[in-house]
């Protein structure tokens, strides 16, 4: 499993890193670790840091494996992305982002290939990019289409091959994640679409961290 939270957001920047966002009961990267391991065990933890990595490092379980960023001013999620797949070699893995918080049904009875988690139930604000589809495989991820994705995806086998080459290109380190699984799709790749029946958010103000203290996942 890839979190990716070296970068850092404008509106919550006084907040520190994303990943250490105070939930009711911990703190996002610890939701986020026990909603995982509920439905896949024995995961490897991988947390891309950045802004205020040291934070990060010091409040990190033991287990969790640092990657750290040091262009992540200059770059996007992309480059921390490559610079993971750089340290993780398994024919599987699961990528999320450092600000959104999800519960442990969101991967219940998930797909065992390529798949992207999407949200039917409209917690993910309007603003934020949905999906095409073709029956029950994604197309295309892009802004201004009602089913919004989770930011959550999972590469297996081809999917994560065409993504180990696209990687090589340091021109996909300025893309964002979405952008990039498109790139995947326009190679051959395909993504089910799982969805989950679950409680899911993402943090991108102020007013979303007052709610996220107040939410049990």
């Amino acid at each position: 499993v890839v979190i990716l939270s070296a970068t850092v957001n404008s509106r919550t920047k006084i907040y520190g890193p994303k990943i250490l966002y105070k939930t009711k009961n911990s703190n996002i990267l610890e939701e986020q670790i026990h909603s995982i391991n509920e439905n896949i065990p024995n995961t490897e933890f991988y947390v891309t840091v950045g802004f205020e990595a040291d934070s990060v490092i010091q409040k990190k379980p033991k287990s969790v494996k640092v990657i750290e960023n040091t262009e992540y001013e200059t770059t996007n999620l992309g480059n921390e992305l490559r610079l993971a797949l750089n340290v993780c070699h398994h024919n599987k893995v699961l990528v999320t982002n450092g600000d959104t918080v999800f519960s442990k049904t969101t991967l219940k009875n998930y797909p065992t290939e390529s798949f992207v988690v999407v949200d039917k139930q409209r917690q993910i604000g309007n603003e934020d990019v949905g999906i095409v589809k073709i029956e029950n495989r994604l197309n295309y991820i892009g802004y201004g289409h009602e089913e919004k994705w989770c930011h959550i995806v999972m590469f297996a086998e081809r999917e994560l091959e065409i993504l180990r080459s696209l990687m090589l290109d340091r021109k996909y380190s300025k893309l964002y994640i979405f952008e990039i699984i498109n790139e995947v799709i326009n190679r051959g790749g395909i993504f089910n679409i799982h969805y989950p029946s679950c409680r899911i958010m993402r943090i991108n103000n102020s007013k979303d961290l007052e709610m996220l203290r107040g939410v049990k996942f």
